[in-house]
């Protein structure tokens, strides 16, 4: 289900009549964070510098292996720009929950599943307080496993995690808070949670291919709607065989 997700929301997208109103959103909030990040860059260099010198542990490197003064600020600086990217992600992420998620929501149920019936088992409320709710507890996360940051490889492993979690979070609610009662839509939590996790990873990973990040919003949100509405379909269907 996850290749046939992906590939209905790529045949989607591109067949889209409305492209400015899903990708416009997400870039435009994309790029002011960006404008601010270069605007408080230097601040938040001295900022970190600061702090990191005052590790026990730069002290001791300091001491016998490489200077703190050449070693801090290189090390503020990777580290500023390791925590920009899932601060990116977050407001990315809201901002197409927010204004893009309904959009796609009902082009793709108005062309793809119409004869799926609408229980209504969540509301715009608690699709606010869900989000919020995911935000708070990935924020929590975030900063309790900054120390795993400083071990090779981890700081790109635990960002990715906790977005892939955050991810499947709202966008499980957001698409199926009309569709699905309360009750269908814990069932496909629990029964597509591995799918989900392979769905959030591939899309996670495309990041990283160039110019794809433009439209890669877009494209989550139409691939979270595939999926779970497929999920859904399919969980009716067994449900209704005797």
């Amino acid at each position: 289900m996850i290749m046939k997700s992906l590939q209905q929301a790529l045949n989607a997208l591109f067949s889209f009549n409305t492209w400015l109103k899903v990708l416009m959103p997400p870039f435009l909030a994309g790029v002011v964070l960006l404008g601010l990040f270069i605007f408080y860059w230097s601040p938040l260099l001295v900022f970190a510098s600061k702090n990191l010198s005052e590790l026990k542990s730069l002290q001791w490197i300091s001491n016998n292996v490489v200077p703190l003064q050449e070693l801090s600020p290189i090390l503020a600086a990777v580290l500023i720009l390791l925590a920009f990217i899932p601060i990116l992600f977050i407001v990315v992420l809201l901002v197409t929950s927010i204004c893009v998620t309904p959009i796609v929501q009902r082009e793709v149920s108005k062309k793809y599943f119409q004869n799926l019936v609408q229980k209504k088992g969540g509301s715009n409320v608690g699709s606010l307080m869900n989000s919020l709710r995911a935000l708070s507890i990935f924020l929590v996360l975030f900063v309790v496993t900054l120390p795993l940051w400083l071990i090779p490889g981890l700081q790109i492993i635990v960002p990715a995690i906790l977005i892939i979690w955050m991810n499947k979070v709202i966008f499980v609610y957001d698409v199926l808070q009309d569709f699905a009662s309360e009750e269908e839509r814990k069932i496909i939590e629990k029964k597509d949670a591995s799918g989900l996790w392979i769905l959030g990873s591939l899309l996670v990973l495309m990041a990283y291919i160039p110019f794809v990040v433009f439209i890669l919003p877009a494209f989550t949100a139409f691939a979270y709607s595939f999926y779970t509405l497929n999920s859904l379909e399919t969980l009716r269907n067994a449900s209704s065989k005797p």
